[in-house]
């Protein structure tokens, strides 16, 4: 109604022919979007078409040189909102369109300005985007050939575009699937696209610019090939000053915590190669980040967050994520949320079996002796001369963490009752000869091999024992020396509760150790001793107080 169409030219009916000049102001197009094909379910409530240039018809062959827009334009989905925009510019059109032949479509520039899109994810978990399509039609037998085809070669469309210019534009996201909702939007859309077509194989330059939140910067700059098949794209992109707490929605249903404060920025590459084969690499930097409260979800990890979260922020109250993702566009199984959701369960499951390596920043955690774990000798409870550097290194990670309580828990084997014996022995047997030694060989470490002998005959002499071989006046009867020790050491004690004692031992020794070296006693616990199979140790666990 508020449309005109004005043509200056030569027309002809046999055989239909027409050659002008076109300008063609705000036509009404919603009018004819039942032309649409049937697979698009959207609905075009408003657009406004404009043309203004030459146009010649020869039967069905079409060329047109000119300008156009398509302006005031409204669509929606499913009765909501999709897209819109106040104008699309498309400036120095050249078409070509004849039949039997491939058409080809140049527009040395579009210009888009004052855009908005809306993407919902409902209740049940269904996009928007998704329902502006509409199922294909179930093939019959016969029909399946047919739609299954390889298209001959030269029959697409070339399409070659100058450049884009993107101007205020606005994305509105809303999710209906958390509780409660979640929503937010990329405000001031801005930036271009260098040319890109069918025919050509460079990538144009892209420079994209906007805010999400109102106040954190958003930017992407690289290169993209949209038209090829594969889509080939190489882009960086980067997200500052991000604040965290609104995504409580998400930290509620799938973490079970709240988010009380906290920032995000992200640097992120995305590339494609003409394989489509994708790689991604995401760096995320959470900047104090804080969890509030804990809220129950039957959607919620298993892991303790809280603890995984504290392992991983640095002594800045930060946490750096690497999150590199890899995969190709042709295998139907790749999933790429799913692959980023399992780097990242990987990063909090390494944290928390390696909690010491990762603090102690040693790299991997797999590589070369675990920091929560300190071994001991058998039947010994003192620490190996060598765990000097690897207590540093706990001491050193504990110290600057304030935030973690430390619970140490010594084990002993039951294969250690030999060698429990034989530490006992030891230790009886160097306390008797000091006894006997002057004063300046009272704080010796061992018995010289010369007097050992003579210091376990002593001992024996001295230790009442119940089976000590008599003679007939009942007198100790005379043996050898290897006797005297299989004597003294069958009657030293070795079951359970001794093995036990050693364990509680071995972790009273580390304590003792890692508190010289400055961490507070306060905040280290000793657990049960624990009898086990397995190497003779002392193990370190972390926990929040």
């Amino acid at each position: 109604q508020a449309g005109s169409v004005r043509f200056d030219g030569r027309i002809g009916l046999s055989p239909l022919r027409l050659s002008g000049q076109l300008d063609a102001q705000r036509l009404p197009l919603q009018a004819a979007a039942s032309y649409l094909p049937h697979r698009v379910a959207v609905r075009v409530l408003r657009a406004l078409g404009n043309a203004h240039g030459q146009l010649a018809l020869r039967g069905s062959a079409v060329r047109f040189d000119g300008d156009a827009a398509l302006d005031d334009v409204s669509v929606d989905a499913a009765r909501q909102p999709l897209l819109g925009w106040r104008s699309v510019q498309l400036q120095r059109i050249r078409l070509r369109a004849a039949p039997r032949a491939p058409a080809s479509l140049r527009i040395g520039q579009v210009a888009l300005q004052h855009f908005y899109a809306r993407v919902v994810l409902s209740a049940d978990a269904k996009l928007n985007l998704t329902q502006a399509w509409r199922a294909p039609h179930p093939a019959t037998p016969a029909a399946a050939p047919a739609r299954t085809a390889v298209a001959p070669a030269g029959t697409r469309m070339q399409l070659h575009i100058g450049g884009v210019a993107l101007r205020d534009g606005r994305i509105d996201y809303t999710d209906y699937f958390v509780r409660p909702n979640y929503a937010t939007s990329l405000l001031g859309v801005q930036g271009t696209i260098g040319a890109f077509g069918t025919a050509s194989t460079a990538l144009a330059p892209v420079q994209l610019r906007a805010t999400a939140q109102g106040d954190a910067p958003v930017r992407i700059d690289g290169s993209v090939a949209p038209l090829l098949q594969p889509p080939r794209l190489d882009l960086v992109g980067s997200l500052r000053e991000f604040q965290l707490a609104p995504l409580s929605p998400y930290s509620e249903r799938y973490a079970g915590y709240a988010i009380a404060r906290g920032q995000l920025a992200m640097h992120v590459r995305y590339r494609i190669d003409s394989s489509g084969e994708l790689s991604a690499d995401n760096h995320l930097s959470l900047d104090q980040l804080t969890l509030g409260a804990h809220v129950d979800s039957p959607d919620a990890t298993h892991l303790p967050v809280a603890l995984a979260l504290a392992l991983l922020k640095d002594t800045q109250g930060r946490i750096e994520l690497d999150i590199p993702v890899s995969g190709s566009l042709h295998d139907p199984e790749f999933d790429f949320a799913a692959l980023a959701a399992r780097v990242v369960r990987n990063l909090f499951a390494r944290a928390l079996t390696a909690p010491f390596t990762l603090l102690a920043h040693l790299g991997d955690a797999d590589a070369g002796q675990r920091l929560d774990r300190m071994a001991f000798a058998p039947g010994s409870a003192r620490l190996p001369a060598a765990s000097g550097a690897l207590l540093d290194q706990v001491a050193q990670a504990l110290r600057t963490r304030s935030d973690l309580i430390l619970t140490i828990t010594g084990t002993a084997s039951p294969a250690e009752r030999d060698a429990l014996r034989e530490a006992v022995f030891a230790h009886r047997l160097l306390l008797h000869w000091r006894r006997h030694q002057p004063r300046n060989l009272q704080t010796a470490d061992a018995v010289p091999p010369a007097q050992r002998d003579a210091a376990i005959a002593a001992l024996y002499r001295d230790t009442a024992l119940p089976d000590k071989p008599r003679t007939l006046l009942g007198l100790p009867a005379a043996v050898p020396v290897a006797t005297m020790r299989a004597l003294l050491l069958r009657q030293i004690p070795a079951d359970d509760a001794q093995l036990r004692a050693l364990a509680m031992q071995r972790a009273v020794a580390l304590r003792a150790a890692l508190q010289a070296r400055g961490v507070p006693g306060a905040r280290q616990f000793i657990g049960a001793p624990l009898l086990r199979a397995g190497a003779p140790e002392a193990m370190l666990s972390l926990s929040l107080p």
